[in-house]
């Protein structure tokens, strides 16, 4: 039996070398990245129009004859898969062995020049119009010969002097240099100056000491052909952050959006809770979080599988509008103008060269993060009481840094086209957005202090400046007209009762629209639990059909009263199950819940924990209620509220981590407080996770939860604890959850509501 060799059709090779590299700029850079990987430390673009010649040269290594023989032409033969280190210690950015295909992409014929610094000139030719179908690859060659041709003599006929002199003073000795003939693209102003903003993004910045690009014109002066990168100078905050051994994480949070002589003048009346340490971070020291990766991705807590390994990065933000700056001590000048848009996005970098297309102006990639959707579903403002304040996607900009060496489980795609979406890169992009909801949460917090402030401070002011800017029309307007008729007089009058008129219809829109608000918040927790529990509500409507059918059949194929009896009876409490659930559910939004009254505490909460008693009854949770006959003026609905809320976290919690504690319970403690009343709440299950423990009030942010797929998606809706603080807001209290910092498990948190309570006697 004989044996037969393997070939490939030379045009399916070039294929696979074109499917690649299929844009235009995605193969020059592909060039200039094998000009990196050579050691070499300026690379040159050249197109000159004239003559439709395209030329790329490096003063890297070069290539011997041997290696052009044996590895250059060898598709898909890659050395960076044995040394993916450089000679000079670069880690190499490709490994495929397809990347000399971009020569193809750009034109149909091409001429090389390479050279080291102990070998000869070695001349290598290739048209690639040979690669035809019908042909093997075996088939086709290059023309190989060894030349006495340096750089300057290889250029002299290009029509730029000013890329010869280059060439000259910069010792071309050895390097690599491609001409390019026949081009497929038409090189237009608007395709070149594509290609230098690309450029300009290709590489971080401060890494032009390091290697540099020139991308030349036929009249462009060697100043203005070097690729410039973003200086960093000009922003409001700076992020810098750091994932070691993809665990320990630490971020440094640098402010810069303020005028330190109008907020030094007034810094310590503001209100923050340790001015020192403030006054600090308001002058240049970074504001540092030391945390390990389950405190920013809580299912690292659960999987074993992520290997990301260490990377770094830095991100800037700038606002560009600078509104109210008086109100909260805005800088104004340069440093808000945002980037051009050719330095905008989130840029990913692999061993410092840019990783397309992530954070690419004007593609579906530029918000690679998902920002803009994350801030559509959290729209509030920076100064918001309440609201979870989310970046815009055009307001941030930076990068993150990988290596092919540490991060293996980061792979590019064949195509170039960015990184492959593994559970790693999911993990990766959602803890990315962690490091940002950082900055967000402690931009947020500065500016709650300033409004407080600002409230407090400017509230008389503005009415009396109101007050002073009517009087001073007035004032004018008398001495213009020397007097004013009566008739005008007349018309100007307003009666005081018009005036309170107008006034009590205000008040009653307002009410209206508070009152709208409370039910809306109440429609929310309805919604957030019978989306929790839909899948118990089927069950029992389902339980009920088919206890109900055997009933019917029992009767009237066996005439077996006493089956038929049997299983009306688990039907009906079945149906009961079903009624609490309603009960629960859709209770909270009756008509007499939604007024405002004095209400029995104690009837009200005993009856609610007795409809969540029965509607969890197969979990076998332990419910703990201390009942005192408090009558406190609230709206009923909004306590019932409070605790669903609370319930539902704890039973999802119990669920999680059931195996922990077999025997689980939920203790309620309400009390008269002096001026209203303080609901006490434990369960004794796990407590928070590790993202929360030290900052527990982060669960108190719209949008904020811990729950998360397998793949590191979030799931649930966050919404539960931010309904809570919004309740205890409206009735000016406060929500304590300072215990779970120090407590080793269970949830605790102590409410305090304000209000008008009669205390009656108890039994």
């Amino acid at each position: 039996m004989s044996k037969i060799a393997f070939n490939v059709d030379a045009n399916t090779a070039r294929i696979i070398g074109r499917e690649n590299v299929s844009k235009l700029d995605g193969a020059v850079i592909e060039l200039v990245k094998n000009t990196y990987d050579a050691d070499a430390s300026i690379c040159i673009i050249y197109y000159e129009k004239s003559t439709q010649t395209i030329y790329l040269a490096d003063n890297g290594h070069g290539m011997t004859e041997d290696i052009v023989r044996n590895q250059w032409m060898t598709i898909g033969y890659s050395q960076k898969l044995q040394n993916a280190k450089s000679k000079k210690g670069r880690v190499q950015t490709g490994s495929k062995g397809i990347g000399r295909f971009a020569l193809d992409r750009i034109a149909n014929t091409c001429t090389m020049l390479t050279k080291t610094e102990n070998s000869s000139d070695i001349l290598w030719q290739v048209n690639w119009e040979d690669f035809e179908y019908g042909k093997n690859i075996t088939d086709i060659s290059a023309e190989l010969e060894e030349v006495h041709c340096d750089f300057s003599e290889f250029l002299s006929s290009i029509k730029n002097i000013h890329l010869l002199e280059f060439i000259v003073q910069n010792h071309f000795n050895h390097g690599t240099i491609f001409k390019l003939t026949n081009l497929r693209d038409e090189w237009s102003p608007a395709i070149v100056e594509g290609l230098r903003e690309n450029l300009s993004t290709l590489i971080p910045p401060g890494f032009d000491n390091i290697f540099s690009i020139y991308l030349f014109t036929e009249d462009t002066q060697i100043e203005d052909a070097k690729i410039q990168t973003l200086s960093n100078d000009a922003y409001d905050y700076k992020i810098e952050f750091e994932v070691k051994n993809g665990w320990d994480v630490t971020i440094k949070i640098y402010r810069n959006e303020f005028d330190l002589t109008r907020l030094d003048e007034v810094f310590f009346e503001i209100g923050f809770n340790e001015p020192e340490k403030e006054y600090e971070y308001f002058h240049g020291k970074p504001i540092v979080y030391e945390k390990t990766l389950d405190q920013l991705f809580p299912s690292a807590m659960r999987s074993d599988s992520y290997s990301m390994g260490s990377f770094h990065g830095t991100f800037y933000f700038i606002k560009g509008s600078v509104p109210k700056k008086e109100q909260y001590f805005y800088k104004e000048g340069l440093n808000h103008k945002r980037p051009d848009k050719n330095f905008s996005g989130i840029r990913l970098y692999r061993d410092d060269f840019r990783v397309r297309p992530y954070g690419d102006p004007g593609t579906p990639n530029y918000d690679w993060l998902q920002l803009s959707t994350l801030k559509s579903q959290s729209p509030a403002a920076v100064t918001h009481k309440s609201g979870s304040w989310r970046v815009a996607a055009d307001q941030i900009f930076g990068s993150a840094h990988i290596s092919r060496l540490i991060n293996v489980t980061l792979p590019d795609q064949s195509n170039r086209e960015g990184i492959v979406e593994t559970v790693d890169y999911i993990a990766f992009k959602a803890v990315l957005n962690e490091i940002i909801h950082e900055f967000e949460r402690e931009r947020q917090r500065v500016f709650k202090v300033f409004r407080e402030y600002d409230d407090k401070i400017n509230q008389n002011s503005a009415i009396e400046n109101k007050i002073r800017t009517h009087a001073d029309k007035e004032a004018q307007l008398l001495r213009k007209k020397g007097s004013v008729p009566e008739s005008i007089r007349r018309d100007l009058y307003i009666s005081p009762i018009d005036a309170q008129k107008v006034i009590d219809k205000q008040d009653r829109e307002i009410r209206e629209l508070e009152d709208e608000k409370r039910f809306l918040r109440v429609l929310a927790t309805v919604g957030i639990a019978a989306n929790t529990y839909v899948h118990e509500t089927r069950a029992s409507t389902h339980d009920i059909r088919i206890h109900l059918k055997e009933a019917k059949e029992a009767l009237e194929y066996d005439n077996d009263v006493p089956r038929a009896l049997e299983q009306i009876n688990i039907a009906r409490t079945n149906s009961t199950l079903l009624n609490s659930w309603f009960t629960v559910t859709l209770g909270s939004i009756s008509q007499d819940k939604r007024e405002r009254r004095h209400c029995n505490i104690s009837d009200l909460v005993t009856a609610y924990i007795a409809n969540w008693n029965e509607v969890t009854r197969e979990r076998e949770i332990e419910y703990k209620y201390a009942s005192r006959d408090i009558l406190f003026k609230c709206y009923p609905y909004e306590i019932e509220s409070i605790l669903t809320n609370l319930i539902t976290n704890s039973i999802a919690s119990f669920e999680r981590f059931r195996t922990e504690n077999p025997e689980i319970s939920i203790e309620i403690d309400i009390t008269q407080d002096h001026d209203g009343i303080s609901i006490s709440y434990t369960d004794n299950g796990r407590g928070l996770s590790r993202k929360y423990k030290d900052e527990p009030d982060k669960i108190l942010a719209a949008f904020e939860t811990d729950k998360e797929t397998n793949k590191g998606e979030k799931r649930g809706t966050g919404m539960g604890m931010w309904i809570i603080k919004s309740i205890v807001d409206d009735y000016k209290g406060r929500l304590d959850l300072s215990k779970n910092k120090t407590s080793e498990s269970g949830f605790h948190a102590r409410i305090y509501l304000k209000g008008s309570v009669k205390e009656e006697k108890g039994e």
